[in-house]
């Protein structure tokens, strides 16, 4: 039981230089794209005309997010475009983990449920996972089927998700 190994660095980064088929399991917790403490590894906006850190009229009364919300100047194309490259870059990582697991591998991802209010109160979350998302993912759903193969998505075979009171999704998917 003494070969593993824990890598502590951006998964892109690691994952493209593992072999195909060469781990057995990946747990993950990744971004949710809130740009959590004003961090710009949590942040998919370009945007140079945020709301991030200030005040603005769309977030004074907010308990949850006092200093995040609409930017001063408005919206532009670059805080709009946060949930596609959000969505892109899961797309990116979660194609490279699919590569690098072995048959039978097993992918453990934790993501908030973005079925409740809690996940839409900031105008810039772009969390989009919900215990429906992953059968676009399963092999043999009808979400797959009708949805999932037709853009590309990589086939589990099968996807078990828990849900804790806090409304967390703990999600795992094997190869």
């Amino acid at each position: 039981m003494n070969n593993f190994k824990i890598y502590n660095d951006n998964c892109l980064n690691v994952l493209k230089t593992m072999e195909d088929n060469s781990i057995d399991s990946c747990v993950t917790d990744p971004p949710y794209g809130i740009a959590f403490m004003g961090k710009d590894w949590d942040n998919f906006s370009t945007s140079k005309n945020s709301a991030l850190g200030k005040k603005s009229p769309a977030n004074e009364k907010s308990k949850q997010f006092p200093t995040r919300g609409q930017p001063i100047g408005g919206w532009s194309d670059a805080d709009r475009q946060a949930a596609y490259n959000f969505e892109k870059w899961c797309e990116e990582w979660a194609t490279e983990v699919y590569r690098v697991l072995k048959p039978g591998g097993v992918m453990t991802v934790i993501v908030p449920n973005a079925r409740f209010a809690i996940a839409h109160q900031d105008p810039m979350d772009v969390r989009k996972f919900t215990k429906e998302t992953f059968s676009y993912f399963l092999k043999g759903s009808r979400q797959y089927d009708l949805y999932g193969s037709v853009y590309g998505f990589k086939e589990w075979s099968s996807i078990r998700i828990e849900e804790n009171a806090r409304h967390i999704l703990t999600v795992t998917m094997t190869k």
